[in-house]
């Protein structure tokens, strides 16, 4: 890395280690299930009528999470540069989608929470933890409302079905080969 990009990742990593709200959620000081830079790895059964069976296979990397079975509450943070002011950041998130990203995620970590904890029907949590890479390098947590999560699950539905769609109907016209039968 240059020194300009070394400079504006010090002024970045600075800002977010100031910021008590991206650390308290980073850094929880309850004892709760935490982890950073984890991987989900799923297999998703589609069954459609009149269609065998196929297994669509799902991959996640989550920035960072909470589990806390005693709340019964799944938290998921996702670490964003902002080119622009953070006010500016609820664009980002409505026009790349970043709702389904969060929705993705929390919907995986569900599936490893209920097998590996028992947990049932948690409450779901969503924050893009924002630092800008523009001075003044400010950061913050931008959290997701209930609406956006769930306008996210429902876009992530409707991918996974249009996926399992081409599955079955083949990918010929975007020129990827795929063989449903194997």
């Amino acid at each position: 890395m240059d020194s300009k990009g070394r400079e504006k990742l010090q002024a970045c990593l600075s800002s977010i280690d100031s910021n008590s709200d991206i650390e308290s959620l980073l850094y929880p000081s309850k004892d709760i299930i935490k982890g950073n830079e984890k991987t989900i790895l799923l297999d998703v059964l589609v069954e459609a009528p009149e269609q065998k069976p196929i297994v669509l296979k799902l991959k996640s990397k989550l920035d960072n999470y909470t589990i806390d079975p005693n709340t019964n509450t799944i938290t998921v943070n996702d670490v964003k540069t902002c080119g622009r002011p953070i006010v500016d950041f609820p664009y980002a998130v409505t026009n790349y989608h970043y709702n389904r990203e969060i929705a993705m995620y929390s919907w995986l970590l569900t599936q490893c929470a209920t097998k590996f904890y028992n947990m049932e029907h948690p409450e779901i949590l969503g924050n893009f933890l924002v630092v800008e890479t523009i001075p003044e390098f400010q950061s913050a947590v931008v959290p997701l409302t209930k609406d956006q999560i769930l306008r996210g699950f429902r876009e992530f539905k409707t991918l996974l079905k249009t996926v399992a769609f081409y599955c079955y109907n083949g990918y010929e016209d975007f020129g990827i080969p795929y063989d449903v039968q194997g």
